[in-house]
């Protein structure tokens, strides 16, 4: 059994054996136990890079830095609660913003000095798709007058597509302005998540919850309009780690859920190949593949407002 299975399955038994104690105790302590559904409506503001990296053995022979600064989204979100403690939800987010800072392409091409760039571009980076979608299933563990943790697992699918237009370059014999899309990347993450969650009762409550990864899953597509040049990228194992703080309150008769979060995907490398369309504009040449000669990596942080109703 690989590590991803295993760890499913034996988070899977905590929450099954959790939800059953749990599930005992609200049967013998309530004789009309309520059930509960909410959907919400948010809006968010993050700040973050995502980074694309080409390798040769050791070293780094290219950086681009993505600049999400910042990405504004709307979302929406449903989640239902049993009332031994079971919460099953789901949440969507799309993008409102389209230019979001900076993209910055950095070569590090000098065989004597690795540290050296020899060569840097930079251009306006401009969303052109993105999508966040998560769906999560939690069981309460613990609770008290005060306060309940729940323990919990979920999905997270993310795809974001950025276009690098216009700018300038320094080549350093030469250097100039840029017009047009010069590239376009795609990276598509999935992550299986463990979380582990707190908030407290009565009329202003406070959340925080913890979310870890130990295996996610990257693809990636780096498309150079002027190149003619595909790069395909494969990152298999790479954690994510993510931490939220909340508070929920009423002001005039509706509730409000305010959340400030952080999460990062760390430098990690994976196989990729290339597709060269300068012979052959519609099949393309396609090159072996590169264990270790790509990379990705992800960090953001935001805050994020929601507004829900229940029934």
């Amino acid at each position: 059994m690989t590590r991803p299975s295993r760890f499913a399955l034996i988070l899977a038994v905590a929450l099954t054996a959790t939800a059953r104690s749990s599930a005992t105790e609200a049967a013998e302590t309530s004789g009309n136990p309520d059930w509960s559904l909410g959907l919400s409506l948010s809006t968010g503001v993050a700040a973050g890079i995502m980074g694309e990296y080409v390798y040769s053995g050791t070293r780094t022979l290219s950086y681009l830095d993505w600049q999400l600064m910042p990405i504004v989204t709307i979302g929406a979100g449903m989640e239902g609660t049993a009332p031994w403690g079971t919460r099953v939800g789901a949440s969507v987010s799309l993008p409102v913003t389209r230019v979001t800072g900076t993209m910055t392409n950095s070569d590090y091409e000098d065989p004597v000095d690795p540290s050296n760039r020899t060569r840097v571009s930079y251009h306006t980076a401009i969303v052109d798709a993105y999508r966040d979608l998560d769906v999560w299933l939690s069981q309460r563990f613990a609770s008290d007058p005060y306060s309940t943790a729940l323990l919990g697992v979920g999905y997270r699918d993310r795809f974001v597509k950025m276009i690098a237009q216009d700018g300038t370059y320094d080549y350093g014999a030469t250097s100039g302005d840029l017009t047009g899309v010069g590239i376009t990347y795609e990276q598509h993450q999935r992550i299986p998540y463990i979380i582990v969650a707190g908030e407290s009762t009565g009329p202003t409550q406070l959340t925080a919850s913890v979310s870890f990864s130990p295996y996610v899953m990257v693809d990636a597509l780096d498309h150079h309009h002027r190149r003619l040049l595909d790069f395909h990228d494969t990152v298999r194992g790479a954690w994510w780690f993510s931490v939220e703080i909340g508070a929920a309150f009423e002001l005039a008769g509706q509730r409000i859920e305010i959340a400030g979060f952080g999460e990062i995907i760390p430098e990690t490398r994976g196989e990729t190949y290339t597709v060269d369309y300068t012979t052959d504009s519609f099949a393309g040449t396609t090159s072996v593949t590169f264990t270790d000669g790509a990379g990705v990596s992800w960090w953001a942080a935001g805050l994020r407002v929601s507004l829900p109703f229940g029934w």
